[in-house]
């Protein structure tokens, strides 16, 4: 038993290594090119220089183009005063959560679903090929972080459903650390929390939703507080109104766009493989086939939410911005690792041996195909 356990650890030590060399080999090597970065890097460097932690400035004067609240600064601040003021100490933040991210989850899902689910996002994580080339794990910007609470919040709704109602406490906690991060944009978490109300409505009481919105609220309400006392409602309107109205045009271009993205992503193409091959078994072990798929469906709804959501609410706006749709990617990568250790369970029948050396060689060979990508794009 302790065999069993202990091999499969190592081999999940080893995937944790690789995506940590991924997050950090050469991460200060390339020069600061891309607008978001250059502007929190100036944004954080100033605010360093002042001691200043509520007003983010460029050229020493209020910055009202980024008007995102300021916890990714802040994090960036921190890295400046641990590493200097270097290109490495700008991402570092950025890696950090992307690679805590892929380890935390991946306990959890030891604890909570098995050591053949952590296996598998594990190896799936680095499919995120998006994340590495721009704007996230790589990049001194905002996104990975946001990431990272975003998968928070996912999960804890997944333990609320489980009828752990506490957990929507934590829920409401990291909305507002996405709120923090991100403005508006962490609407898409408190969107898919009233879509999962079908499934966890019975599972909370008032109390408990009571504790989840203050947890929700307190921490913006604090900043938008203080905030307004040095220049009244003027950088929080721009926080909203501005970033609202910035979305609101060309919906045809966007939808086309965002549906490019998914359809050239490498952990999609294995989750739309990994759900057929789930279905597919489904159909074929099952007497009772619509009753057996619409079951693992509604067991299967957070994770389409998660995955999903965020691509089709972006898709509905007017702008393309390939990052805006970054969290789905995490929801891809947790479905796929659900998916796959119910394929690997399958019952080792000819026709089902079939199906999973297919589903084998697939994602091998997805698998290769990321880390060439990576592997080029890092050396």
């Amino acid at each position: 038993m302790y065999r069993k356990k202990i091999i499969p650890m190592l081999f999940i030590c080893f995937l944790w290594a690789l995506v940590f060399f991924t997050m950090f080999f050469k991460l200060g090597s390339s020069a600061v090119c891309q607008a978001d970065e250059a502007t929190h890097g100036v944004n954080a460097y100033e605010m360093a220089q002042n001691n200043e932690w509520l007003v983010n400035t460029y050229k020493y004067d209020t910055d009202y183009f980024n008007s995102k609240p300021p916890l990714s600064l802040w994090m960036i601040m921190i890295s400046y005063k641990l590493f200097g003021y270097t290109p490495f100490a700008l991402r570092f933040a950025s890696a950090l959560f992307g690679f805590a991210s892929c380890v935390l989850i991946t306990l959890y899902l030891i604890k909570n679903n098995g050591m053949l689910s952590a296996l598998f996002f594990a190896a799936a994580f680095p499919t995120m090929t998006a994340l590495v080339e721009f704007h996230a794990f790589r990049s001194g910007d905002m996104d990975s972080i946001y990431c990272a609470f975003f998968a928070l919040a996912m999960i804890s709704l997944l333990e609320v459903k489980k009828g752990r109602k506490k957990y929507l406490i934590l829920y409401g906690f990291a909305l507002s650390l996405a709120i923090m991060t991100k403005g508006i944009h962490a609407g898409i978490i408190f969107l898919i929390g009233l879509l999962m109300l079908p499934q966890i409505i019975k599972k909370i009481d008032i109390k408990t939703t009571f504790l989840a919105f203050i947890s929700a609220i307190l921490i913006p309400a604090a900043w938008i507080f203080t905030r307004c006392s040095f220049d009244g409602t003027k950088f929080v309107l721009d926080a909203v109104l501005n970033e609202f109205q910035d979305k609101t045009s060309g919906r045809i271009l966007s939808i086309s766009a965002y549906a490019h993205d998914i359809l050239t992503s490498k952990c999609y193409w294995l989750l739309i493989f990994t759900i057929v091959v789930n279905i597919l078994v489904l159909i074929i072990k099952s007497n009772k086939k619509s009753k057996d798929i619409i079951a693992w469906l509604k067991d299967r709804y957070p994770l389409i939410l998660w995955s999903f959501i965020p691509f089709i609410m972006f898709s509905m706006t007017g702008t393309h911005y390939p990052w805006y749709i970054y969290p789905g990617y995490f929801g891809a990568v947790y479905f796929i690792a659900i998916n796959a250790a119910d394929i690997i369970s399958i019952p080792k029948k000819p026709v089902f041996s079939i199906i999973f050396s297919i589903f084998i060689i697939c994602f091998v060979s997805v698998k290769l195909r990321a880390y060439r990508i990576l592997y080029l794009k890092l050396i």
